[in-house]
């Protein structure tokens, strides 16, 4: 199986839950002789009726959505706090980062897919159990940084945070 979700647009969101009656439309919308909406027809509001009710759209969303802004604050503010706050010269920064903020996301995809794929996959009745797992573990290697003034334990827990 491969790590990698295929990507599918909203169209093809919406196009399935009408085909499968998973969200009810508004009846003023033209259905041909099998029951099928034409899209064209769909209004915004309709589009996102059904695009809001798909809870694992929701969950997911907020979720990368947590997970852009705390990896973005990572990259935008460790280095200067390596620096300021560790007394670590610039070149000991730059290049530990680069290892962590390379090695840690790759093998964590990887790993994940991998634990992810064992347990079913990402439609398993076991997926958001894991989901909550990891990124528990995540937080949990997050919480004793700011109190941290090693260096080595702060990377450490850097790339057990980005895994």
């Amino acid at each position: 199986s491969s790590l990698i979700m295929p990507v599918r647009g909203l169209h093809d969101i919406i196009k399935d839950d009408i085909r499968e009656k998973k969200v009810d439309i508004n009846d003023e919308q033209d259905e041909d002789e099998d029951g099928h909406v034409n899209l064209e027809n769909l209004s915004y509001l309709g589009s996102l009726k059904i695009l809001w009710s798909r809870k694992i759209f929701i969950y997911t969303m907020l979720a990368i959505s947590s997970l852009f802004f705390v990896v973005t604050g990572i990259q935008f503010w460790i280095s200067d706090y390596f620096r300021t706050e560790l007394d670590v010269d610039k070149e000991t920064v730059y290049i530990c980062f680069t290892i962590v903020s390379v090695t840690a996301p790759v093998l964590g995809v990887l790993i994940g897919g991998f634990v992810v794929s064992k347990f079913g996959g990402y439609t398993g009745k076991h997926a958001l159990k894991l989901c909550i797992g990891f990124g528990s573990a995540a937080t949990l290697f997050g919480l004793p940084f700011p109190a941290v003034n090693n260096f080595t334990v702060a990377l450490i827990l850097l790339w057990l945070v980005l895994f």
